[in-house]
């Protein structure tokens, strides 16, 4: 009893310790804030490949209409104040005034009407086309208020325009009508104006000083170093050389935790790494319903989780975590390669190739790649350069290959990996639905519990969606990763959140600060 006593005063006063450190200590302004992120930039232009890395990367230039904080409640942001009609089709914004751009201009509801326009026409190939298709048109009202108008209510729409993927701010005409490739990022409103990109090297941001949020940032820089190998990225933090850095190798987070990495610590992102495995379907051989249950059947997700991500995570069947309100329960289906064999028999399977492809650091493809092969399918794994990868993932050039996902607030967000394009698989550009999987009975019950208002009805909708997917197995739910990312002793103020994000309502990279 003694020693427990003893132990609950010494983390009390370490606890208080803490408090008075910190209130001795002030943000102090200035620095370079070098980050080793896990992966290369895809590119400069934020319309597209707004996801990953380049989600991340991207969000300390570019800003949201709204934001939405940690408890999920939407809040204003770049847009102070909104109404909604009582028939839920028409948003009516009214704009922060004095927000500049990184080029000196101020925003005006003409660039919020460009950006929505820009975003849906299907020549640029913008992540968030799809999230915006229930807009029927954007109208200035003045030049600091705009109009939304849906083409039928959208119980969602307000919660998805405080994601990036869907909808960022930027100068009217800042990308030619037509042009998707751009040889500089274009000015936002955040924190971090772009300063240059290097590929293999480094992505530079410098502060903007004119930024709407006074006061704010306090790093002069931040410097994006792609350190592909998990061990260098790690050692590159505890020199020094880095001050912070994104998925900390799984094997050294209960290192980390028990001390034995110096002074390096832990920020959690529990459910940012959501794990699947995309099944080509818009092609043989995984046009195939059975063949492609026979790969979920052959696969044991526990054993992957040990060996890949060192037990660090959740095993699922559903896209939404155990907690969400978006988790239905579905039941377990357990490695049984008995039925993977009679379904590859049904198939009529007879051992043609299948090529998994993956880039450096997905661990999950060689255990995913031997248990496929002790099930008998004849899976050849190829493992390419960044760049190649997600190339080839975006044509839709594999058989098999490792995806992910953020964690959304509400499956508006999640619909578009389900939703049948059809345009972009013949384009051979697949920013959402990367497994060109489409089934039209699923379109309409998304499109139903979209405007559905009451929330009891449009979660049965959703659960009958979900079901769907559950039952034809477009991709293998495989787990959610619990990640990490490392941070130096000198930073100071950094959080983050479930997703990993390096920007949020709360704080993020605008409020970190680096100490002497």
């Amino acid at each position: 009893m003694a020693k427990r006593i003893f132990r609950f005063l010494g983390i009390g006063i370490f606890f208080f310790w803490g408090l008075e450190l910190s209130a001795q200590e002030q943000p102090r302004y200035g620095g370079t804030l070098n980050v080793g992120i896990h992966s290369d930039l895809y590119g400069l232009n934020p319309f597209v490949r707004m996801r990953s890395i380049d989600l991340s990367v991207r969000s300390i230039v570019y800003e949201a209409l709204v934001a939405i904080d940690a408890k999920s409640q939407v809040r204003p942001f770049l847009a102070e104040s909104w109404k909604i009609s009582p028939d839920g089709k028409e948003y009516t914004f009214n704009l922060r005034r004095g927000v500049k751009f990184h080029n000196g201009a101020e925003m005006t509801a003409e660039d919020i009407k460009w950006v929505a326009e820009y975003s849906v026409d299907p020549q640029h190939g913008a992540t968030g086309k799809p999230y915006l298709e229930k807009v029927e048109s954007v109208r200035v009202v003045d030049r600091y208020t705009v109009k939304f108008v849906l083409k039928q209510p959208a119980a969602a729409f307000l919660t998805s325009l405080g994601s990036l993927r869907t909808f960022f701010v930027l100068p009217k005409d800042s990308i030619p009508k037509g042009q998707t490739k751009v040889q500089t990022m274009p000015p936002g409103t955040g924190p971090f104006a772009f300063r240059e990109w290097r590929a293999g090297s480094h992505a530079a941001f410098e502060r903007f000083s004119d930024y709407w949020q006074k006061g704010l940032p306090y790093l002069d820089r931040v410097v994006f170093k792609p350190v592909i190998d998990t061990t260098a990225r790690l050692a590159a933090l505890r020199a020094g050389d880095l001050q912070l850095i994104t998925r900390v190798p799984s094997a050294w987070v209960p290192k980390i935790q028990r001390g034995e990495a110096g002074e390096t610590s832990l920020v959690p992102a529990k459910y940012a790494g959501f794990r699947e495995i995309y099944l080509n379907v818009a092609r043989p051989p995984f046009n195939n319903i059975k063949l492609r249950q026979a790969v979920l059947y052959a696969i044991d997700k526990e054993k992957i989780l040990e060996g890949a991500f060192w037990g660090q995570g959740e095993v699922t069947e559903e896209r939404f975590f155990k907690g969400s309100p978006w988790h239905f329960g579905f039941p377990d289906r357990k490695r049984d390669l008995a039925k993977a064999k009679a379904l590859l028999k049904q198939a009529g399977y007879k051992g043609e190739k299948i090529v998994a492809i993956s880039r450096q650091g997905q661990e999950e493809i060689p255990f995913s790649v031997a248990q496929l092969q002790e099930a008998g399918l004849n899976v050849v794994a190829e493992t390419l350069e960044a760049g190649a990868y997600r190339a080839r993932n975006r044509a839709g050039d594999y058989d098999i290959s490792p995806g992910g996902g953020n964690n959304e607030p509400d499956p508006d967000q999640v619909s578009v990996e389900f939703t049948c394009d059809e345009d972009a698989v013949k384009r051979r550009a697949r920013d959402n639905n990367r497994t060109g999987y489409c089934n039209k009975e699923l379109d309409a019950l998304f499109n139903q519990a979209s405007g559905t208002m009451d929330p009891k009805k449009r979660r049965e909708l959703y659960r009958k969606a979900f079901r769907i997917i559950y039952e034809e197995v477009p991709e293998v739910f495989l787990a959610f990763e619990h990640r990490f990312l490392g941070i130096h002793p000198r930073v100071r103020d950094f959080i983050s959140n479930n997703n990993e994000d390096l920007i949020l309502f709360e704080g993020g990279l605008h409020k970190t600060w680096l100490s002497r």
